[in-house]
Parts: C-alpha cells; sequence; structure tokens
C-alpha cells in the first residue's frame, strides 16, 4: 500500500497526470479566447498531448506556450480554415437537399465526401503538432490518413463526439468535470491512436 501511494507509486502517476491535463485544458481554453486563434491554440494542445507520455517532455505551462508561438500563424489560420469549411459544408448540405432531395444519388455522394471531411479535420490539428509541413501538405496529408486509416479515425471522431458532446449533456453532473479536463483529456486519449497512426507515417 505505501509503495501505492509512493512518489513514483501508480496513485502518484493518476495524480499528476490529471493536474497535468487539468493544466493543459485550462490553457488551451484561455489561448483560444480570442476565437481567432482557436487553431493555435488546438496545435499547441495536440502537441502537448501527444508527449505527455515522453518522460522528456518539458512542464506543461512552458511547452503549450512554446508551441502555441511556434505555431501561431499557421495554427490560426488552420482555424479559420476549418470553421469557414464547417459553416460551408452545413450551408451547402441544406441547399443541395433542397435541390436534389435528402435520399438522391447526389445527396449521398455528398454525405460521403462530408464524412471523409470530418475525418480528416481529427487529423489536421495534430499533424501540425507534430510535423514541420506547409498547409496544403496537411490538408493533403489529412485526407490521406483520414482515408487509409478509417477505423482509427472514425473512433478519434468518436471521441470526441462523446466527451465533448454527449456525455456533460446526457450525464449532467458530468459537466464540471467535463469543463475542467474535457478538451486535453480528449485530446490526450486521442493521442494514443493518433502515435499509432503517425508511426505509419513516419515508416513510408
Amino acid at each position: 500500500m505505501a509503495r501505492f501511494f509512493a512518489l513514483d507509486g501508480k496513485a502518484y502517476r493518476i495524480l499528476q497526470k490529471i493536474y497535468q491535463l487539468i493544466v493543459l485544458n485550462v490553457l488551451f481554453v484561455i489561448g483560444a479566447l480570442p476565437i481567432v486563434t482557436v487553431g493555435a491554440s488546438l496545435t499547441a494542445l495536440y502537441s502537448m498531448a501527444l508527449k505527455l507520455d515522453d518522460p522528456n517532455t518539458v512542464a506543461v505551462a512552458p511547452g503549450f506556450w512554446r508551441a502555441y508561438r511556434a505555431n501561431w500563424r499557421q495554427g490560426s489560420l488552420l482555424g479559420l480554415l476549418v470553421i469557414g469549411l464547417a459553416a460551408g459544408m452545413v450551408g451547402g448540405y441544406w441547399w443541395i437537399g433542397s435541390v436534389v432531395g435528402g435520399t438522391s444519388p447526389v445527396m449521398i455522394a455528398v454525405i460521403a465526401v462530408y464524412a471523409v471531411a470530418l475525418l480528416a479535420v481529427m487529423y489536421i490539428f495534430p499533424l501540425a503538432a507534430r510535423y514541420q509541413e506547409t498547409i496544403g501538405q496537411i490538408l493533403r496529408n489529412s485526407v490521406t490518413l483520414a482515408v487509409g486509416n478509417a477505423w482509427e479515425s472514425i473512433v478519434i471522431f468518436l471521441l470526441m463526439i462523446a466527451v465533448i458532446f454527449y456525455l456533460p449533456f446526457k450525464y449532467h453532473w458530468l459537466f464540471i468535470i467535463i469543463l475542467l479536463i474535457g478538451f486535453a483529456g480528449t485530446a490526450y486519449l486521442q493521442s494514443w491512436l493518433l502515435q499509432r497512426v503517425f508511426a505509419k507515417y513516419d515508416q513510408d
């Protein structure tokens, strides 16, 4: 029992991870407050989430702000691009549906394209966090990874939907917990699968 609560014991490591996620979550929210910088904040969030299990990782706050500053311009542009894409997809869906009907082959094809786009978005900010690539390369690679790793991509997407959107509204008592740790916790859980996908990407 004493070993369990020791500084190198399991309880200490769990509490330390929870503390890191809370700090990371708060920093992400602060970094995203101007709205236009949400992409930079997401990039910094994934930069740290992908490294939290690395014993050589620096403290969360310095690491987050370093990644935030390094990716401020590109991350912010990607964030605005994703927001614009989402708005265009919503508007396009209703317009195309009103023209061709909700069950037409054209509409089914549009839904399939939208599904790939949603899965591809899951890779945009992790790619920006991990690799030095242009915006064009990030967008192309995000689609390639989404299509080439369909099951992992679906799980990554469902994790975000479950933690951020479903659980706090289904179980209201979880709202405070999600508020404290939700964004960082989701990115951390996703990072396990992202590392697996990126390992294959690194070998190519």
